[in-house]
């Protein structure tokens, strides 16, 4: 959970790191077994070349080329893709932001003032060991519910957003108390308007 300041103050929510360490051991394994089958190549019998040895430098290269590149995208997946808890005069509201490509993002929005309910989930023996899970956020509205996966300290976080859901709906109480006595006050004034059309 990271606290992030721009021109209004929000929580910015990523997937556990511990969620990349799949990906980093099919790296490095894949890693090994280039780096295994190039020290192997000899014992096969087959004859060095010049020639030989320019083609395995190059499909060498390309390979280690392909799986760091496979890694760092995995990483700007990772990164780029997020939930922002805002908490401001004018709003509060939970933001999902979806990395669906290098140049596309997908971005949804929930108030915090239609949320029912709040629910924190852990499977997995990664989700176990390192303490993360995924938080259900069940809305009253059309968004259905927002899905937080992989979210350190659920339980925290969980607190988090139902504080933040009872100030919205505190909030947004007020607002319709406020507005109500400016409907009473033009009710109770219709009368003395028709008395003076009559008169």
């Amino acid at each position: 959970m990271e606290e992030h300041k721009h021109n209004q103050p929000s929580i910015i929510l990523h997937r556990h790191p511990a969620e990349l360490l799949p990906v980093i051991l099919m790296v490095l394994m894949a890693f090994l077994a280039g780096g295994l089958l190039v020290i192997f190549l000899p014992l096969l019998g087959l004859p060095f070349s010049p020639v030989l040895g320019g083609w395995v430098v190059l499909f060498g290269g390309l390979y280690l080329i392909g799986l760091l590149g496979s890694l760092v995208y995995e990483w700007m997946v990772w990164y780029l893709d997020f939930w922002l808890l805002v908490d401001t005069p004018d709003e509060i509201s939970l933001v999902d932001v979806e990395l669906l490509g290098f140049f596309r993002h997908r971005i949804a929005e929930l108030p915090l003032a239609a949320v029912q309910d709040v629910l924190v989930e852990r499977r997995g023996f990664l989700a176990n060991l390192f303490r993360y899970g995924d938080i259900r956020v069940q809305s009253a509205g059309k968004e259905g519910f927002f899905l937080l996966r992989s979210i350190s300290q659920p339980a925290k976080v969980r607190e988090r957003i139902l504080e933040l859901a009872s100030r919205a709906k505190a909030r947004l109480a007020e607002q319709q108390m406020g507005h109500a006595p400016t409907i009473a006050s033009q009710e109770a004034a219709s009368p003395d308007d028709e008395n003076l059309s009559h008169f």
